[in-house]
């Protein structure tokens, strides 16, 4: 199955519409439960071979149409990850991080009123001024990627009292991973 071939799989099995959480089979499905059961393996949301897509799936996005649509491109745009060599990996990895860094903890620390250190981020980029502003690290850069955006959006949501803003914070990660994917090809 190519990714095309996937977009209308989630379409015709899942009525277009991928939700959060783990599901029981041949019912709802979440974006990696969707993916595994689309390549015949196992019923599952663990990521396996693929990219851990659960942090940015299960995130509080403002609806379930607005999540498969962009969750979706996602899955298509890193697809063939389990073919990627690892060089590409870790490139796409570190362009991901970096561009989490410098484009999403931002919104964060603003709302927080830690301007000097949303300026350091977006400034440097680097692991070391998110860490010093954050206190807490990537253990794996693609899931501290998910999970920063998903943190933000919650505190987008939040402090707006709008599911626009958590939308638009979720949505400009999904754009960082897309074109990350797309610049180490």
């Amino acid at each position: 199955m190519n990714a095309t071939e996937f977009r209308e799989f989630v379409g015709t099995r899942f009525n277009g519409t991928l939700k959060a959480g783990v599901h029981e089979p041949n019912g709802q499905a979440c974006i990696l439960e969707a993916r595994n059961v689309a390549l015949n393996n196992k019923w599952t949301d663990a990521p396996g071979d693929f990219v851990d897509l659960r942090a940015l799936n299960d995130a509080p996005w403002s609806s379930d149409a607005v999540r498969t649509k962009h969750i979706l491109r996602v899955a298509t745009a890193l697809w063939d990850w389990p073919t990627w060599t690892d060089e590409r990996k870790q490139k796409w990895a570190k362009t991901v991080a970096e561009r989490t860094i410098r484009e999403i903890l931002p919104i964060a620390f603003r709302a927080f009123g830690m301007n000097e250190e949303a300026d350091r981020c977006e400034r440097e980029g680097s692991e070391a001024a998110a860490r010093d502003a954050a206190s807490y690290a990537a253990r794996d850069a693609a899931s501290y990627a998910a999970r920063v955006a998903a943190s933000t959006a919650r505190y987008a949501a939040r402090s707006d009292a709008s599911d626009a803003a958590s939308d638009a914070v979720l949505i400009l990660a999904c754009n960082i991973w897309c074109e990350s994917a797309e610049v180490t090809a």
